[in-house]
């Protein structure tokens, strides 16, 4: 028994210890580091311009592609269940991605903004929610 704590003692002083103890910086490491934040942001930059040149679906369209696809699936469901001669259970609704359309969208300054605080080394969060479409 004495033992076991023994153990745990001296375990618990090693832990302790290794998370004291500071490394020193290394001569020449801030002028890596500056030129390290300098590329990263530079790529955020040329990501953002790529990002821009592409584009998004927007809501409306997103909710008309929705119900599009699921008819199309549906009828395949059906033809699939007339082919067997088994009983239709699911109905078109199912064959929908109830989150299809407030899954993340391309939002470009959303991006560079992350990108750069990233690059920062601290990334601000804030909890919202998911975003809609105005007229559903």
């Amino acid at each position: 028994m004495k033992k076991i704590i023994f153990i745990m003692l001296a375990c618990f002083f090693m832990i302790t210890a290794g998370c004291s103890t500071t490394q020193k910086p290394v001569a020449g490491s801030s002028d890596k580091s500056k030129q390290s934040v300098a590329s990263c942001k530079r790529v955020c930059i040329q990501r953002m311009q790529a990002c821009s040149k592409k584009t998004g679906v927007k809501c409306e369209n997103c909710q008309i592609e929705g119900t599009k696809k699921a008819l199309s699936r549906y009828k395949h469901y059906l033809n699939e269940r007339c082919i067997e001669g088994a009983v239709v259970f699911r109905e078109l609704n199912s064959m929908r991605d109830p989150l299809k359309c407030l899954k993340v969208s391309t939002n470009c300054c959303a991006d560079l903004n992350v990108c750069l605080q990233y690059c920062d080394g601290k990334i601000y969060k804030q909890m919202l929610p998911a975003a809609r479409c105005c007229n559903s």
